[in-house]
């Protein structure tokens, strides 16, 4: 699974505080879930 800073560097269209964390978690999941990301 990818880190904290790894997760955002992949999205770094997430350049707000206020989307950031909910994006991180996208990201995150994006990882381990690929089909998620692409909408399946």
């Amino acid at each position: 699974s990818l880190g904290v800073n790894a997760a955002f560097s992949e999205c770094s269209w997430c350049d707000t505080p206020e989307t950031f964390k909910k994006s991180l978690i996208i990201c995150i999941a994006g990882s381990a879930n690929p089909i998620y990301l692409t909408g399946g």
